[in-house]
């Protein structure tokens, strides 16, 4: 039986999720497995909770076969074989992540990524993505909150606030729902247009947003209704659309009709067509896999184009999805909760620190799930729960991964097995090389 530890998450101070709750770790422990915990002073779970669930709470874990965290690992850590799991945002090739991919192969150590633990269509099963959009969408309209006040208005939203103040979601939910009836009965004040929210993505992630949203009296209209709607809308609703790959680009040639898998498999063959919908929008919110295959949807340049238009209202980005240069332009960095925003003039190109006038506020905040750590984490741990048994029967010391009586599931789920890339994920090779240095 392998000996299991949860390590303590050290990316930084708001990071208080973890992979197995107590209430989890009570049944696995229940059937002979051995769980170590290492303390925490900012977990949201206590040292105390983990014993009373009949784990082991310690310092040195360095006896563990198996070590399970939430966020990426220091290169450093990595000192002697073991196996890992952990979202080890490796599978892009992200150059600031091989380094500490380097480190695990040198180290002669397995690793499994939550993000690769997928049935067998495709779909992932361990995931924290609709937390993602819970408090993707709160901190989005809390930079619009803030923006509007900035701007002498006074508006149903200043109660709100950020997804890590409340004790979990019903509590934002209970105020959003106060705020909604308020946007019902009275309309948003004189000088404020219609509230209009724009939502990329038709994932989990979107679906946390859309539960968030629902809180408030939205009315949902189809990308082309919403594009249709007339300058004198009720402010008593919040107007909404969501956008799937068909409503973000169009193909290059106007003479082939819109394919999704031929988007997926040809995304150099298609153009971007989401400024369209940006022009009368007060807020976008991104909710999609993005990779730099696929072209940038939110541009500098389109953003300038509609900047000059006296009825340009954008006031917030909310953009979960965070690739930093990516889908959306003006994302140049992450932010944290601490400090959640900054602000991206269009027509000039340049950003600012912090909630400034005018411009565009750009919330980026890429640990967005730290902030409703209690609720994420008991998500997370019931989905992940089930496969701890398999992993701790393994035989992690097998020559190779076939030998190890892991479940096909797991196997697609490892990307390195005993210091060596799985089959599935040689292209890793190049990056690799490229940006491995650990020194």
């Amino acid at each position: 039986m392998n000996r299991i530890a949860i390590r303590r998450e050290n990316k930084n101070h708001w990071e208080k999720r973890v992979p197995l709750v107590p209430d989890d770790v009570v049944k696995l422990v229940a059937e002979g497995i051995p769980i170590a915990v290492q303390p925490s002073m900012v977990r949201a779970f206590p040292g105390e909770a983990y014993s009373t669930a009949g784990a082991t709470v310690r310092e040195n874990i360095e006896k563990a076969d198996l070590i399970l965290g939430v966020k990426e690992v220091p290169p450093s850590y990595f000192q002697r074989p073991a196996a890992w799991m952990f979202f080890s945002h490796t599978i892009k090739g992200q150059p600031q992540n091989m380094p500490a991919l380097r480190a695990l192969m040198d180290s002669g150590s397995t690793l499994f990524d939550y993000e690769l633990i997928a049935n067998e269509e495709g779909q992932r099963l361990v995931f924290f993505g609709r937390h993602a959009g819970y408090a993707g969408a709160i901190e989005t309209l809390v930079a619009l909150s803030k923006r509007w006040q900035s701007q002498g208005h006074h508006h149903p939203f200043t109660r709100l606030r950020q997804p890590y103040e409340y004790t979990d979601l019903a509590e934002a939910l209970t105020d959003l729902n106060e705020i909604g009836k308020k946007i019902e009965n009275q309309g948003l004040p004189e000088g404020l247009p219609a509230l209009r929210i724009v939502l990329m993505g038709a994932g989990n992630v979107s679906d946390g947003v859309r539960k968030v949203l629902d809180a408030l009296p939205t009315r949902w209209h189809q990308p082309e209704d919403y594009l249709a709607l007339s300058d004198d809308i009720s402010s008593k609703v919040v107007h909404a659309t969501i956008l799937r790959e068909r409503d973000m680009v169009a193909p290059r040639d106007e003479a082939h009709e819109f394919d999704l898998q031929d988007f997926y498999d040809h995304p150099e063959k298609y153009r971007p067509q989401v400024a369209r919908f940006l022009a009368k929008t007060t807020a976008v919110i991104t909710s999609y896999y993005w990779d730099d295959r696929y072209p940038r949807y939110i541009t500098n340049a389109d953003l300038k184009e509609l900047s000059t238009a006296d009825d340009f209202c954008l006031q917030v980005i909310g953009d979960i999805t965070c690739d930093i240069d990516g889908s959306v332009e003006p994302t140049i960095h992450p932010t944290d909760p601490g400090d959640p925003i900054y602000t991206f003039d269009p027509r000039t190109g340049t950003h600012k620190d912090g909630l400034q006038p005018g411009g565009i506020s750009i919330m980026a905040v890429d640990n967005l799930l730290c902030e409703l750590s209690v609720d994420a984490s008991h998500s997370f741990s019931s989905a992940l729960a089930p496969f701890i048994p398999s992993l701790a029967n393994a035989d992690f010391s097998a020559s190779t991964m076939a030998e190890s009586g892991l479940p096909t599931i797991l196997q697609r789920a490892c990307i390195v097995w005993r210091g060596e890339l799985t089959e599935a994920w040689q292209e890793l090779k190049t990056p690799l090389d490229t940006y491995g240095n650990t020194e």
